[in-house]
Order: structure tokens, then C-alpha cells, then sequence
């Protein structure tokens, strides 16, 4: 409070009270020096001023003279030192903010019905804390997700912001990652993190998540002992046609992937020798593929067989037959062999259920696993041959300049050409992708193309909305844009009946079926547009 000393008015304070109030008119109003009333009564509170004390109202009866002076409520306070004045913004003393609210950066002592400094709420503390309650001070807190940063949600329970990585990205040992590379297969998905880690989620009734189970898994699994070192993941186009040393057997996947310094390492089913190992026991972890601990610049992986583009050039495969007519008895062998006539260096290496591709100096060769073990050149296709993708029975090749050409079954118009017309002997235009297109994808009875500019179109079946473009038909004889992803995509990738893209700041997302967890979601049996995945 501030206490009034000036000795003319505490000489009229005394009047004032000896004369009962009387005569306070007589002093007038606004006098330089003196007091100032509102009409010839007692105070109910007076305010000082420069002209001096101006009283604006009467003494209430609330008013009570004690020892120390006449005491008034809610206003001034007579002492034997002078007037006491409250101090502005503070409350009157007669409030009760159990009845009455407190002002602002306060708080309600309900013990004592007291004001006192401190906050009452989250709303008094600025964005990122929150009022704790027991010494109503702010500090750093959360109270709902909005208040938190990237990558981490608000834990109630403690009301502090936590990692929790956000759908797209991957958890690795350093908290959220994202993704490098990504590869749709079977029923299944993985992914290269940023972390140089391999994650797979989907499908695993072979083990080829790689997670040591073989359960099924709607969001990404670590691979066990590939937390880093690795740059390329590929997976088992089509588990349909399995065998077991001549006998047909139930499905079968097996997933490989690339060191960072070359080596090969597979896991899952191993019926064939698939995985390389020199065995035919399934694995549910990573193995050593023999004789390949450096040097291996691609890997691709077929049903029931695998082979390494090497970065020395020519290729060596494992795993069922490289040839021999209709026979499916002979096997490659457990362990890799080296392709005969192939010793070029390979800029790109795929495979199908049954056949191999390779593109090298800007021709595409193909050889088959039934069939035609001699690679033999594609020349059907005018133009230098720059990436190439294969589906279940159709091939699409990108060209220099960018256009695409396709051959194969159309049923579904995975060709792209406007028609169902199947191409056994000749290629056709895919529509509308005369140039621009970086590279294609294909799978099942779909294909994509991924334009320099990021931008990503898909045609032919849409059965599970493996299009992407939200779109109500069955299928489309023509490209068409995949909702979201008109910019920014690193890398897309078409599994037997849904596709994945690594999309604008390494985010993942997928999109097509996932009754076995392949798209990365917890809920929803397909999707007709790009979702982010989820996160455990």
C-alpha cells in the first residue's frame, strides 16, 4: 500500500473525523494542495490526485472505528500514520475469489480465499508448458499432441512430450528414421531406413520378414542383425508357384538384400536353395549367401531363386533352375554359379516368377528359369534401355528420353495402351509417357512409372486399389495420376497386389491390400489411395 504522510493531510484527516464528516464541503473541489469530494459526503474511498485527495462517494455503514482509526472495507484505511491506500491492481482486500475470480497470473488460495501470484491453468503458461497445480508454477509439458514437436505425441499420464514416431516413418535405434529404398512383394513389404536398417512387415508364413517369427506383422518388423550396413532390400514377387524338388508345395517368399561393402545376405524360405547358404533349411534370420561377401552391386529376387548383378560384371544365381527346358527337377544349386555369356557389367537387374532380366550398355537381356537358360537380347524395343520392370506375364521398359514400352498379357491393361490387347511378339506405347518417366515398376497385373519431376502414375489392374487414384473401376487401360504423389517421390515399388512409394522427405507410404498387413496398417483390409504407414 501507499501510506500518506503529507502533514496538511493528515491535519484534515483529523478534522475530517473529529468533525464527523461534517464541513468536507466546505474545502471544495480540484483546490491546488487540498482535498477533493464528489458532493459534500464522508469518503467511501478517496483517490489521490495532483489537485490532492479527491473522496467520491459517503462513508458506508460498513465502515468501523477502531484503535487504530476508522477502518473502511474495500477502501482506504485511517492509521495513526496516515491514510493507507491500496495498491492499484491489487484486490481489494474484501474480495473472496471462492466467489470471485481471481485476475490475470494469479491464483484462488481456497484455503484462505486469498489471491496470490501464480498460475491456475494450463491457458496462463505459454505454448509447450503446462501449470503444475502443487507450486503453480509453469514448466515444460504437454497437454494434448498439438503441443508437442515431430515425431513425439503427448504421454497424459505424465503430461510430457515423448518419441512416438509419426505414420510414415520408421522407429529405428536413434529414435524415427526414414526411408532410402523400398521393395513390394508378396503379400509383404520392406524397406531401407536412413539408418542403413532393413524393416518388413506383412505376410510371413516363410519367415521372410526376417523378424525370427512367423507371424504375420501389420507394421514394420526389424530384420534381425541388419539395424545397419545395408542399401538394398529386395523381395519374392509371387509365392503361387512353389515347388519342393519337383513336387508343387503351398506358398513360398524369401527376401535378400545388399551390403553396404557388397555382401549378400537371405532369409526365409529356402526349399530350392534359394537363400543361398549351401543348405535347404528355411531361415527366419539373415544367412551369409556363399562366396559373396563383397562384390555384389544388385540383387534380385524371383520365386524360388535369386541373382546378383556383380560390380565387376556378370551375374551369379542360386536356387531353382536356370534352364533345362520344361523340367523344374534341376536346380541351380544351394549355392551361387555364374550365368553363362553374361560378363558385361549390369546397370539393372530383375526378376519374375520365372524369368530374369538385365539391362546392360542399353540392352535388355532376359533368360528364363523354365525355359531358354541362354540370355538372350530384347530387340523388339527401339531405343536405349534405361531401367525395366516385370509383372506376373508383362514387361514394361523405360527408354532414353523417358517414354515407356510395355509387352505382354493386357487383360487388366497393364500395358497401358488404351486397349486389353495382349503384345506377345511386338512392344506398344504406353499412353501419355512419350518422355519424362526415371524409371517403372511392376507387379502382379500392374504397372507404375516415376517421372523426373516425382510424380507417379500406375495403370492396368485396380482389383485392391493398387492405382492409387481413388478411382471406382476395376482397372485403367491408361496411366493415371496416384493421389498425393504428383511430386516428390524417391522411389515406388509394385508387389503381386499393392504398391509402395518412399515419398517426399523419405516418408513411406502404401497403398492396394493389406489383408496381410502389406500396406503397414493396423486397420482396413485395402486402400484406393496412398496411407502413410503406421508405427508399433
Amino acid at each position: 500500500m501507499a501510506r500518506t504522510n503529507d502533514p496538511l493531510r493528515r491535519l484534515f484527516a483529523a478534522w475530517f473525523v473529529a468533525a464527523g464528516g461534517s464541513g468536507a464541503a466546505a474545502c471544495g473541489q480540484g483546490s491546488p494542495g487540498g482535498f477533493e469530494t464528489d458532493g459534500g459526503g464522508p469518503p467511501d474511498r478517496f483517490v489521490d490526485t495532483d489537485a490532492g485527495i479527491r473522496f467520491p462517494g459517503t462513508l458506508a455503514d460498513a465502515g468501523a472505528r477502531t484503535d487504530a482509526g476508522i477502518v473502511r472495507d474495500g477502501g482506504a484505511t485511517r492509521t495513526d500514520a496516515g491514510w493507507e491506500l491500496p495498491d492499484a491492481g491489487s484486490p481489494p482486500p474484501d474480495v473472496d475469489c471462492r466467489t470471485a475470480p481471481c485476475p490475470a497470473a494469479t491464483f484462488c488460495d481456497l484455503a484462505t480465499g486469498e489471491c496470490k501470484s501464480g498460475c491456475a491453468n494450463d491457458d496462463q503458461c505459454s505454448r509447450g508448458e503446462i501449470c503444475e497445480l502443487d507450486t503453480h508454477r509453469c514448466h515444460p509439458g504437454c497437454r494434448d499432441d498439438t503441443w508437442c514437436g515431430v515425431n513425439t505425441r503427448c504421454d497424459l499420464a505424465t503430461r510430457t512430450c515423448a518419441t512416438s514416431c509419426w505414420p510414415g516413418y520408421l522407429r529405428c535405434d536413434a529414435g524415427c528414421c526414414t526411408a532410402t529404398a523400398i521393395s513390394a512383394g508378396a503379400n509383404y513389404s520392406c524397406a531401407v531406413t536412413s539408418q542403413g536398417g532393413v524393416k518388413c512387415w506383412g505376410k510371413n508364413k516363410s519367415g521372410q520378414l526376417g523378424d525370427g517369427k512367423t507371424l504375420d506383422r501389420a507394421t514394420p518388423q526389424d530384420v534381425v542383425g541388419l539395424s545397419t550396413g545395408i542399401r538394398q532390400v529386395s523381395t519374392a514377387p509371387n509365392d503361387s508357384y512353389c515347388y519342393r524338388f519337383g513336387s508343387q508345395s503351398g506358398p513360398c517368399s524369401h527376401t535378400c538384400a545388399v551390403t553396404t561393402s557388397g555382401g549378400a545376405k537371405c532369409w526365409g524360405s529356402n526349399r530350392m536353395g534359394e537363400l543361398g547358404d549351401g543348405t535347404f533349411n528355411d531361415s527366419l534370420t539373415p544367412r551369409d549367401v556363399v562366396g559373396l561377401a563383397a562384390g555384389v552391386k544388385e540383387i534380385a529376387v524371383g520365386t524360388q531363386f535369386s541373382c546378383a548383378a556383380m560390380s565387376a560384371g556378370g551375374v551369379r544365381c542360386w536356387g531353382k533352375t536356370l534352364g533345362g527346358g520344361s523340367s523344374i527337377t534341376v536346380d541351380a544349386g544351394a549355392t551361387p554359379i555364374p550365368v553363362p555369356q553374361v560378363t558385361s557389367v549390369v546397370a539393372r537387374i530383375t526378376a519374375d516368377y520365372g524369368r530374369v532380366y538385365m539391362v546392360s550398355s542399353g540392352r535388355l537381356w532376359t533368360w528364363g528359369v523354365f525355359s531358354d537358360p541362354n540370355p538372350t537380347e530384347e530387340n523388339r524395343i527401339a531405343g536405349d534401355v534405361i531401367d525395366v520392370a516385370v509383372g506376373d506375364w508383362h514387361s514394361c521398359a523405360v527408354v532414353d528420353g523417358g517414354a515407356v514400352r510395355c509387352w505382354g498379357d493386357n487383360d487388366s491393361g497393364q500395358l497401358g495402351d488404351g486397349t486389353t490387347t495382349s503384345s506377345v511378339s511386338g512392344v506398344v506405347n504406353v499412353e501419355g509417357l512419350a518422355s519424362g518417366v526415371l524409371r517403372g515398376a511392376a507387379g502382379g497385373s500392374s504397372s507404375c512409372a516415376l517421372t523426373v519431376s516425382g510424380g507417379l502414375l500406375c495403370w492396368g489392374s485396380d482389383s485392391y486399389g493398387q492405382l492409387g487414384n481413388a478411382g471406382v473401376s476395376t482397372r485403367s487401360l491408361v496411366p493415371v495420376d496416384v493421389t498425393g504423389l504428383v511430386s516428390g517421390v524417391r522411389e515406388v515399388s509394385v508387389g503381386s497386389n499393392h504398391a509402395c512409394a518412399v515419398a517426399d522427405g523419405g516418408l513411406v507410404a502404401c497403398w492396394g491390400s493389406n489383408v496381410y498387413g502389406q500396406g503397414g496398417r493396423l486397420r482396413d483390409w485395402s486402400a484406393d489411395e496412398p496411407i502413410f504407414i503406421e508405427n508399433p
